[in-house]
């Protein structure tokens, strides 16, 4: 039972930080524009697992810049996450494009500017988790003090459980869909 509890903590703490990083990472006021041509766009098919598998996609997407006298080779659409899906779907073989880079860090560019609402939905799914894990806390040391638990914090405690899952599922659907 402490294992499952640890488990869940890490897990909300988790989703929490990573977003957070993400959004730090993604406040790129500071961020240059530059011109790119995108040099590989396209997806392959894997082997099946099966015969009543569909074949694996594997998206190959990519874009090279100059920044300061030097060329470098990008993969990423988005904060957060490379998303070359996205990339193979919107852009072809040899267009030219707008790309931001981070003057730190020329290595790293990204296409569209701020945080996918993913990482949002992230955010609030660490904080329902969060807040669910307390409430259930609050409620054992009612039940251990064998004080009646106040309506509000079982309501509250009811509400959030739920909450978090269907955000968490949005989430990982966003994420890996």
């Amino acid at each position: 039972m402490k294992l499952l509890i640890i488990i869940r903590w890490s897990i909300a703490l988790s989703l929490l930080c990573f977003s957070i990083f993400v959004k730090i990472q993604s406040q790129d006021a500071h961020f240059v524009p530059t011109s790119a041509k995108v040099i590989e766009s396209n997806k392959s098919y894997g082997l099946a697992a099966s015969e009543d598998r569909l074949p694996v996609i594997h998206f190959h997407f990519g874009y090279q810049y100059n920044f300061l006298n030097k060329e470098y080779l990008s993969r990423r659409v988005t904060h957060g996450y490379s998303n070359q899906a996205l990339g193979v779907e919107q852009f072809q073989k040899g267009t030219s494009l707008q790309v931001y880079v981070n003057p730190s860090n020329p290595e790293y560019a990204v296409i569209e500017k701020g945080m996918p609402i993913a990482f949002y939905l992230m955010m609030l799914a660490g904080i329902s988790m969060l807040a669910n894990l307390l409430l259930e806390a609050c409620i054992t040391y009612f039940d251990q003090q064998k004080l009646d638990r106040p309506e509000w914090l079982q309501n509250t405690f009811n509400l959030t459980g739920p909450l978090a899952g269907v955000l968490f599922l949005a989430t990982m659907i966003m994420l890996f869909i």
